[in-house]
């Protein structure tokens, strides 16, 4: 009962507050690897607050893990790259696809989402998603199954949705 159903409020109240989240912790090479709906919570203001670093990397500029830490997550919402602890290069794309994940759940009345490998795929997905064009194409670029096809970094990740063009974090 807490989760905005607007599009312009998701944007504000969840979508804002987790690119934020990512960023400050993307800057400290920190990864979260755990991203879903059960990590997120409403606080006091509305806003989405990322929480459970169970699962957090630290990595180096090059992407090399340097905390060494053997969890992994196990959840749907986790990137490809990163199920069953098969992640070799860390780096922010794997929590874009978390965010992404997260969003396409809320969106879409809670389907569990599946990496976007195909045209066909993004159609199915685009079909059950309630939103405007320019907000599934922003989910979608986030669930891209190839890493590299991914928004690099939380900033571009928020840059792709209605309104966020021009922020800045």
């Amino acid at each position: 009962g807490q989760v905005p159903s607007s599009e312009p409020l998701i944007i504000e109240k969840i979508v804002l507050p987790l690119c934020k989240a990512l960023n400050a912790m993307h800057s400290h090479n920190i990864l979260h690897l755990d991203i879903k709906p059960e990590n997120i919570v409403i606080d006091e203001n509305g806003e989405a607050v990322l929480i459970d670093f169970g699962v957090a990397h630290l990595y180096d500029n090059e992407g090399r893990l340097v905390s060494s830490r053997d969890t992994h997550s196990t959840s749907p919402f986790s990137a490809p790259e990163n199920q069953n602890g098969q992640m070799r290069y860390f780096e922010p794309r794997s929590d874009i696809f978390g965010a992404a994940a997260t969003l396409f759940a809320l969106i879409s009345n809670n389907y569990i989402p599946a990496p976007i490998s195909k045209h066909e795929e993004k159609i199915c997905a685009e079909e059950i998603m309630n939103c405007s064009q320019q907000m599934k194409d922003a989910i979608l670029e986030g669930l891209n199954i190839y890493i590299n096809d991914r928004p690099t970094n939380a900033k571009m990740f928020l840059n792709n949705f209605p309104g966020c063009e021009n922020i800045k974090l």
